[in-house]
């Protein structure tokens, strides 16, 4: 084999494997989707009366455009006063006067930055009957 046929397969089998090793070592855009990080009340927290707000913490920015946050009881009623309030990350719910002690799952849907709606998580509050579900779970008794 000649000289410069060699150094140029030599050159395409380099910049082959140059171009495969980076390809498999960067991370895509897709692989990284936002998440819930934590709320609060936090996982096993026990509270001695109804929080008044609900904050989650999401890993990155959320856009305020579709988010919604719902505190639904047993029969299904919904105990948010008004819109929930979007900082960065931060997603706080209000909770309306007057909600008794009881089970409670906050459901939540969210558009992150990159423009893809999450909505696959809840956080069970539970007050006298626990409801383990995905998320984090709370205790919500009077004492």
């Amino acid at each position: 084999m000649p000289r410069t046929r060699r150094f140029r397969s030599a050159l395409l089998t380099t910049t082959i494997l140059a171009l495969l090793v980076t390809g498999f070592a960067t991370p895509s855009p897709a692989a990284a989707h936002d998440a819930l990080v934590s709320s609060t009340p936090a996982a096993g927290e026990q509270l001695a009366a109804p929080p008044t707000q609900i904050t989650l913490q999401f890993s990155n920015d959320v856009l305020a455009m579709g988010a919604e946050v719902q505190i639904s009881d047993a029969l299904g009623r919904n105990w948010v006063a008004g819109e929930a309030t979007i900082t960065g990350a931060s997603v706080v719910a209000t909770v309306s006067n007057g909600i008794p002690a009881g089970a409670y799952e906050v459901l939540w849907k969210i558009v992150s930055a990159d423009g893809h709606p999450i909505s696959t998580g809840d956080v069970p509050l539970c007050g006298g009957v626990s409801r383990h579900r995905a998320g984090s779970a709370s205790v919500i008794t009077p004492r």
